[in-house]
């Protein structure tokens, strides 16, 4: 009997430090970690060449053009009834459309088994809700990445900051609805 546990016990004192070496290495940046900054400057056109709009929010509070829409697009076509089909994999872009410009918060790229969602807001700033934050979810088979971009009306741009990435990892489900 024991001759058969000494095995697997040698299976788990080996196993064990690989799988926590593994985990450390995808785990997101701590709060000690300067995060990457980056800014997204207007263009003067977008290629849209086979892209169908999924979800928009027009209406938009933002200082710098009241007729300012986000819109996010995926290359997919449409069933009878309207409904989205995906393949496994599409191309995405997500843009914030301005009167003097579009600022591409995710430039068109193709994700495999993956998805780009938008949470989009105003923060209040002393004076009024005035700081325009597009929080943008990449969610992939293999992993998670989250970053926010905040329009800077002194730089006419938006800056952008990760929040959180995850890779190598299995993913399940959501709750989509």
């Amino acid at each position: 009997m024991k001759n058969r546990i000494i095995p697997y016990a040698l299976l788990l004192f080996i196993t064990i430090p690989l799988l926590v070496s593994c985990q450390q290495n995808s785990k997101p940046p701590t709060s000690d970690e300067e995060p990457i900054v980056e800014w997204i400057t207007s263009v003067d056109s977008i290629d849209l060449d086979g892209m169908n709009l999924i979800s928009q929010t027009d209406n938009l509070y933002f200082v710098a053009d009241s007729n300012a829409k986000i819109s996010l697009y995926v290359r997919a076509e449409k069933n009878d009834d309207g409904e989205f089909v995906f393949d496994d994999g599409q191309d995405w872009l997500l843009v914030v459309e301005t009167s003097f410009g579009y600022f591409p918060l995710f430039p068109r790229a193709y994700l495999q088994l993956g998805r780009i969602d938008y949470t989009v807001f105003n923060a209040y700033s002393g004076n009024a809700y005035d700081i325009f934050h597009v929080l943008v979810t990449k969610t992939q088979g293999a992993g998670i990445e989250m970053y926010e971009a905040i329009f800077n009306s002194d730089e006419q741009a938006f800056q952008v900051t990760p929040v959180y990435q995850y890779k190598n990892i299995n993913y399940m489900g959501s709750s989509d609805y």
